[in-house]
Formats: C-alpha cells, sequence, structure tokens
C-alpha cells in the first residue's frame, strides 16, 4: 500500500512538473516573456524531474513492476 501511494505521489509530481514546463511555454508563445527567462525556468525544473524519474523507477524495480 505504501509503494502504491509513492508511485501515485510521483507521477502526480511528474505532471505537476510538466504543467509548469507548458505553461512557461505557453507565456512564451504569447510573448508574455522572452526566451531567455522561459528556459531558464524550464532549467531550473529539470533536475528535480530526472530525480522523481530515477526514484520512481527504482521504486518499480524494487518491487517487480
Amino acid at each position: 500500500m505504501d509503494m502504491a501511494f509513492l508511485s501515485i505521489s510521483f507521477i502526480l509530481t511528474l505532471l505537476c512538473l510538466v504543467g509548469y514546463q507548458l505553461l512557461c511555454l505557453m507565456d512564451l508563445e504569447d510573448d508574455y516573456i522572452n526566451s531567455y527567462d522561459s528556459s531558464s525556468r524550464i532549467n531550473r525544473t529539470v533536475l528535480p524531474e530526472f530525480i522523481v524519474q530515477g526514484v520512481f523507477c527504482v521504486i518499480l524495480f524494487i518491487t517487480r513492476h
């Protein structure tokens, strides 16, 4: 039960990070921010996204899914 909760929370975290990146790209498309600011905002979310994906893969590997 605990691993299922962790998996769901990691998936929701990844969805939130991707949603934030899409919002930054939509702001860039509508010319609300310049490309430098948009890329710096998106680059800040890349490392946490990789960490969450890595932990999620380890959890799935441990539980043999």
